[in-house]
C-alpha cells in the first residue's frame, strides 16, 4: 500500500476526509486504480452512514446538521507530483464520473 488514496478522520463538522496523493501513484493499471478508488470511496461512504446512524440514535430526528450530514471532504495533495505519475485522459474522465455519481 502506497497511501495514495485513503480515508482518515473527520473535519470539525464531522465530515470524513478522503485523501488523494497522486505523487504516490506507482501503478499503470487503469482498471485496478479505478477499482481501488471505488473501494476507498465506498469506505468513505460507510463512515458517513455510521455517523448518520449514531446521530439519529443519539438525537433522534430533531437535530440540525446545517446540511452537512452526508457530505465528505476530498483533499488532494499534489506535493511531489510530476507528469511521471499522471494518469491518461480517459482514466481521468472516469475518475471524475465516479466522483459525480
Amino acid at each position: 500500500a502506497t497511501g495514495k488514496l485513503y480515508t482518515r478522520g473527520f473535519d470539525r463538522r464531522g465530515r470524513p476526509i478522503f485523501y488523494m496523493r497522486p505523487a504516490r501513484e506507482n501503478t499503470f493499471d487503469p482498471e485496478g486504480s479505478l477499482k481501488h478508488l471505488v473501494y476507498c470511496m465506498e469506505r468513505t461512504v460507510a463512515c458517513i452512514e455510521r455517523r448518520q446512524t449514531r446521530l439519529l440514535e443519539k438525537c433522534g430526528e430533531h437535530f440540525d446538521d446545517n446540511g452537512e450530514l452526508g457530505k465528505l471532504i476530498v483533499l488532494a495533495d499534489f506535493r511531489g507530483y510530476s507528469l511521471a505519475q499522471a494518469i491518461n485522459a480517459s482514466t481521468a474522465r472516469e475518475v471524475l464520473r465516479i466522483f459525480q455519481d
